[in-house]
């Protein structure tokens, strides 16, 4: 992730084990959520089940977005043909995100065309395939752009991996 410092990665990385151990700890405390999936967790009679669920999908989104960026630029012939061109979604992507006031933006697949959400992290739960996600949490800039969201968009987009969209929706209909 060139678009952002290795002290930067590194304390992102040590705030989702700091998640995932609290998972742990819930997991001991309550053996009947050890091993369960967001949506079964949520079915279970449990008095922290929304806190375990919301971490989870914490983890889940942030694992989506490490995995989400390549070393240089992948386009992407669905963006293609929805928007025309990557450089016409990318220019939307920005906007959305300037304007979002959540910890995430989702890019994958609505209606068998790209589309762009930022409710929140339940909003994972509605897609059928893995979307790319950008997390906007001051925590993942903060250190390298200070409160310059724009400029950590500028520089993260170009290494977001498009194409990885081609592999997942079938944009020839």
């Amino acid at each position: 992730m060139r678009f952002v410092s290795e002290k930067a990665l590194s304390l992102h990385k040590d705030y989702i084990e700091t998640e995932r151990n609290k998972v742990s700890f819930y997991e001991k405390t309550y053996p009947d959520l050890a091993g369960k999936r967001i949506r079964e967790i949520l079915r279970l009679k449990c008095s922290d089940k929304m806190t375990v669920a919301s971490t989870m999908l914490n983890i889940k989104c942030h694992e989506l977005y490490f995995s989400s960026f390549g070393g240089q630029y992948q386009g992407s012939e669905c963006i293609r043909a929805g928007y025309g061109s990557e450089a016409s979604f990318l220019y939307e992507l920005y906007k959305y995100a300037m304007a979002a006031e959540s910890k995430f933006i989702f890019i994958g697949s609505e209606k068998g065309r790209v589309g762009i959400r930022s409710e929140d992290e339940w909003e994972l739960l509605n897609f059928k395939n893995e979307p790319l996600v950008i997390d906007l949490c001051e925590h993942s800039y903060f250190l390298d752009y200070g409160f310059d969201k724009g400029e950590y968009l500028k520089r993260l987009l170009p290494f977001l991996n498009l194409s990885k969209l081609d592999k997942k929706i079938c944009c020839k209909d």
